[in-house]
């Protein structure tokens, strides 16, 4: 039998962040989803509420966002077990925030943006493979549309359908990955 040959080179690390749609082995928080949109991005209040449409971010107001991905901590975890502590990941990560209406996730810095870096981003304590992002909401710009409730009947009178007016987007020089979210204008 003939095998071919294929290079591999492992990542460092290959951001995701989380959706109420992935499924984490060994338990994942279940989050009611305001929004009326499949898989909102897992990014909470600091009362454990989910962001949304409903319950949008204020602009300075800590949040916590749940990804995988973001490789080594330091102490290094114990492979299938889980984090005794929420330890630090090695990887130095760069916050980018969008404010433009549903837009995508962009890497940080690349098209000359202001990054800033996160609160914390490493191991959720309890947790196998589950890591945190701790980071402040920048204060939004003047004139920005608030995000749509899909969960109301309301007339669009044929505008932008807003299911985002927040972009944020964390990133390394490997990956990078980002969630939209609601944020109230004006804060």
């Amino acid at each position: 039998m003939k095998t071919a040959y294929f290079g591999l080179s492992p990542a460092q690390n290959q951001i995701h962040f989380l959706t109420t749609c992935d499924v984490i082995v060994g338990g994942t928080p279940t989050f009611v989803t305001s929004r009326g949109l499949p898989c909102p991005p897992l990014i909470l209040h600091a009362d454990g509420k989910q962001v949304s449409a409903t319950l949008p971010a204020q602009g300075g107001e800590e949040l916590v966002a749940y990804a995988t991905g973001l490789g080594q901590t330091n102490p290094p975890l114990t492979t299938g077990q889980p984090a005794a502590a929420s330890s630090p990941a090695v990887t130095s990560f760069n916050l980018d925030f969008n404010y433009r209406a549903n837009a995508l996730a962009t890497d940080p810095g690349a098209v000359g943006a202001t990054v800033t870096t996160p609160l914390f981003a490493g191991a959720t304590k309890g947790f196998v493979g589950l890591y945190q992002i701790n980071f402040i909401v920048s204060p939004p710009p003047a004139g920005l549309p608030p995000c749509v409730n899909f969960a109301v009947p309301a007339a669009t009178g044929g505008g932008l359908l807003v299911a985002s007016n927040l972009t944020v987007s964390l990133g390394s020089e490997i990956s990078f990955d980002g969630a939209g979210i609601c944020v109230t204008p004006g804060t």
